[in-house]
């Protein structure tokens, strides 16, 4: 039997926890086809390549990065209700964390717009075949540096979120306190992003392990287990509703 405080923990009808795990699931399909079949940018281009061979790139994928950097920016929109949610129930917890719940969604707003409007830099270097190759260039190293280097804002957001489940002392939390540990878990997989101006080769290149391939293969298991936490908390709150 619920009790009364198990019950205030999670009235309210879920939708809009469900609704943001299951954008959260498609953000996640619309960005993988963005990055491979969209931009091709599986592998990701190397920073040591000549500003004529990242001018060739574009051009003979002139659709694809087009249409990628429209569905790049697709998928980054359809987490911004993952981002909602999590502030959303940072406020719902015990003790109401106001201060971090603002902190996450200030994060996420400095994190994500970035990859949001690295679109913009994809599709311009790809808009003009005609365009000088180091005009092309530029416009694509912008594209990279905001795709991959915005990671310190990312540290924080994870962290405060965990932060707020580990403190919420309900006698049933809101979130499980595993997914507190794997927040910060990422959050610190993600930061080797920031070096990326640093090197042009090596595990640090904005292609290489550390700051592409670790972070991306970590985003890739974060979002749907974010996903699933949001969408069980939300079946929670509906079981809970009062009628």
């Amino acid at each position: 039997m619920t009790t009364p405080q198990q019950a205030d923990s999670v009235q309210g009808s879920g939708f809009g926890e469900m609704f943001a795990g299951w954008t959260a699931l498609l953000a996640i399909i619309v960005f993988f086809l963005a990055m491979g079949p969209g931009l091709h940018f599986l592998p990701p281009l190397s920073p040591s390549l000549s500003a004529d061979e990242f001018a060739r790139h574009y051009r003979d994928h002139a659709l694809g990065a087009r249409l990628g950097s429209i569905l790049m920016m697709t998928g980054t929109a359809l987490l911004f209700p993952l981002f909602g949610a999590m502030s959303a129930v940072m406020m719902r917890m015990k003790g109401r964390p106001a201060a971090l719940a603002w902190t996450q969604m200030a994060s996420a707003v400095v994190t994500f717009f970035p990859l949001f409007a690295n679109s913009f830099f994809f599709a311009a270097a790809a808009f003009r075949p005609e365009r000088a190759a180091e005009d092309v260039l530029l416009l694509s190293d912008v594209g990279w540096f905001w795709l991959v280097m915005p990671t310190p804002a990312a540290l924080i957001q994870l962290v405060v979120f965990g932060i707020a489940i580990l403190g919420d002392d309900m006698e049933r939390p809101l979130l499980p306190r595993w997914l507190a540990y794997f927040n910060f878990m990422v959050g610190v997989l993600f930061f080797s992003g920031v070096f990326i101006p640093l090197f042009k080769s090596g595990p640090f290149a904005w292609n290489g392990l550390l700051a592409f391939w670790v972070p991306l293969v970590v985003f890739g298991i974060w979002t749907p287990v974010m996903a699933w936490a949001f969408i069980q908390l939300g079946r929670r709150m509906s079981r809970a509703e009062p009628h």
